[in-house]
């Protein structure tokens, strides 16, 4: 049922055009690195790749945001127009009679879960190998970047990581942003069990991260903060950003168990 399913949604137009969206906003940062470096004194200490790639705060904050921004409704679209489209289909009732709907939820979960993840990450690997062609790997020096944009609080999870491991601290901010993605795209695909209108959908996973962004408080509760390497007020702890994903979580289980149990199953 996943091979088949993923054959299906691959042939959704919308999926290729959030891809091509986001590698646009991935190319875009790196052109515009490469703009930037005629506004920079040739003699002064080169840019290191890890204050270049698109999520860093170093420089021009348009692009972090408008990536995380975009990120999580393009990565909730390809499923829920695929099954706006096909969510009746006589394929999609044979399944639920020969199985059960919780096998056929599960189904619909691991093929979004898999999309979702690569939309979100694979532009951001694109980014990182563009500007790394370009600029070299230097290590942050925590003396010499005072002035630049990496996390100086201590207890954040990022800082340490950061100075000492830098090319590992991409990883895990690629990484925890394909994470977030799959938990908000099934988190919307979910819901849009019980909530036909496709564009009330795409304003929800719009409105998810942004609300969080809102909220005030010395914790940034939101992926549009936690997930940019800055040195800005908004600290990243790991604790606040577990939560957010267990309670992420937790909604699914309910939205999942009351799918699943209230609706019954078919046999």
């Amino acid at each position: 049922m996943i091979i088949f399913r993923i054959k299906q949604v691959l042939k959704e137009k919308i999926l290729l055009f959030s891809f091509l969206i986001l590698m646009l906003i991935s190319l875009g940062q790196f052109f515009s690195n490469i703009w930037s470096e005629q506004l920079i004194n040739p003699n002064a200490y080169p840019t290191s790749l890890y204050y270049a790639w698109i999520l860093s705060n170093d420089g021009n904050s348009f692009f972090p945001f408008l990536y995380l921004f975009s990120v999580f409704p393009l990565t909730a679209l390809p499923m829920g127009f695929y099954l706006n489209r096909e969510g009746h289909s006589q394929y999609d009732y044979i399944q639920i009679i020969r199985k059960n709907r919780k096998k056929y939820l599960l189904s619909l979960l691991s093929v979004n879960s898999l999309l979702a993840f690569g939309l979100a990450t694979i532009p951001l690997l694109f980014n990182v190998f563009f500007n790394a062609l370009r600029y070299p790997a230097l290590k942050p020096y925590r003396f010499a970047d005072y002035m630049r944009a990496y996390p100086r609080e201590n207890g954040t999870i990022a800082k340490n990581l950061f100075l000492e491991h830098p090319f590992l601290n991409i990883i895990v901010y690629v990484l925890l942003t394909g994470i977030i993605a799959i938990l908000i795209s099934n988190l919307i695909l979910l819901l849009g069990l019980f909530i036909k209108k496709t564009i009330y959908l795409f304003a929800l996973s719009l409105l998810i991260p942004l609300v969080l962004f809102l909220i005030p408080g010395d914790y940034s509760l939101s992926p549009l903060g936690f997930l940019v390497v800055s040195s800005g007020s908004n600290n990243v702890y790991f604790f606040p950003i577990l939560a957010l994903i267990a309670s992420f979580g937790l909604l699914a289980l309910f939205l999942f168990m009351y799918y699943v149990k209230k609706r019954g199953q078919i046999s």
